[in-house]
């Protein structure tokens, strides 16, 4: 008979840091009226069209919106976002690609991540990059790229 110990339990986490800089007046407007929208008191035609405006989907907001941490720093002139436990990347892209589109950036916003665990666990380590722009984004985890990397050279 196996038996399963509390000790064996890990946990998991993904984890970043970023901070986009020189926010300008509309910018911060944009993020602020977004980040302040409650979404629990939305009917589901109101949640439809905020999630469209995020290129998002309504049930992407039922799990978890925003799927990331955040804080504006320097009286409002930059947003930090980050992650100290899990985030949804996906969100992420799709929250900043519509952050960028609608207030006319030009540059580029990019975010690494960490995937650990607690414990030595096989398969448990990981990471990945976000790349975003007005006109797209990209998500690529370290296992996707492997998985690329694999196929080209074998």
């Amino acid at each position: 008979m196996v038996r399963w110990e509390l000790t064996n339990v890990a946990n998991d986490y993904l984890r970043f840091s970023e901070k986009i800089m020189n926010l300008t007046q509309k910018e911060y407007a944009w993020l602020l009226r977004v980040f302040k929208t409650v979404i629990d008191d939305m009917d589901p035609n109101e949640l439809k069209a905020f999630a469209a405006e995020l290129e998002l989907t309504p049930e992407d907001l039922e799990w978890g919106w925003p799927g990331f941490s955040y804080s504006f720093e320097d009286a409002g002139k930059a947003l930090w976002i980050y992650s100290d436990e899990y985030a949804n990347v996906e969100n992420l892209g799709a929250f900043l690609h519509s952050f960028m589109k609608v207030t006319g950036r030009k540059d580029y916003i990019a975010v690494t991540w960490a995937e650990t665990c607690d414990k030595p666990r096989i398969g448990a380590f990981g990471g990945g990059v976000l790349l975003v722009t007005a006109k797209t984004y990209v998500v690529e985890s370290s296992w996707s790229r492997l998985g690329k990397l694999i196929k080209e050279h074998l």
